[in-house]
């Protein structure tokens, strides 16, 4: 059992390690942060725009900083009821409403682009190393389920890098940019989302 287990560990090491070497999956992370970046300063700016558009149709002062009506509202009674009313469901309601609104937009933004980073990431290495006959020095030494969980961990661990550096990303310019922001709640709820993405 340990031989298998150093085996599939060997495998993992080597997969996560040649992604590195290829440089192929350093610009597919680069760029993945670098989107992520960009779409949560985009967000920023529209929700900013949006509240000083909503503060002003009431006919008060719009504030310069993103974010500080959304937190007054994230925490109005009547928003929650409207929430609940929309939902038909008071406890999801108060889910939604417990979470700071940059990380459910981090949520939809992984959920959202995950897939095509999976694809772009992961789908030409099995194929790569079958078509060029490199797995023939592989396979002789370890079976072939050894081999292919070694290369999915592998593969894992690289999208969740992926997601953790994006995830630090959007934190870090949310904490730049909004005056109002719960930094603990929310790289909580980002680094959960991150994990379910």
């Amino acid at each position: 059992m340990n031989a298998v287990f150093a085996k599939f560990f060997t495998v993992t090491c080597y997969e996560f390690v040649d992604a590195f070497r290829s440089k192929r999956a350093i610009i597919l992370l680069i760029l993945y942060l670098m989107g992520s970046i960009g779409a949560c300063l985009i967000f920023i700016n529209v929700l900013h725009k949006v509240e000083v558009e909503m503060v002003e149709a009431i006919g008060l002062t719009a504030s310069d900083n993103p974010g500080t009506t959304t937190r007054t509202l994230w925490k109005s009674k009547h928003f929650e009821d409207m929430m609940a009313s929309m939902l038909d469901d008071r406890e999801l309601a108060q889910q939604l409403l417990s979470i700071p609104p940059i990380a459910l937009f981090y949520s939809w933004l992984v959920l959202t682009f995950t897939p095509f980073l999976v694809v772009l990431l992961a789908s030409s290495r099995i194929a790569e190393e079958v078509s060029t006959a490199s797995v023939r020095f592989q396979l002789f030494r370890t079976s072939r389920a050894t081999w292919c969980m070694g290369k999915l961990t592998g593969q894992a661990l690289l999208l969740m890098l992926a997601l953790l550096m994006s995830g630090v990303g959007t934190w870090i310019v949310a904490w730049l940019r909004m005056k109002y922001f719960d930094a603990g709640p929310a790289a909580w709820f980002i680094f959960l989302f991150s994990l379910k993405a």
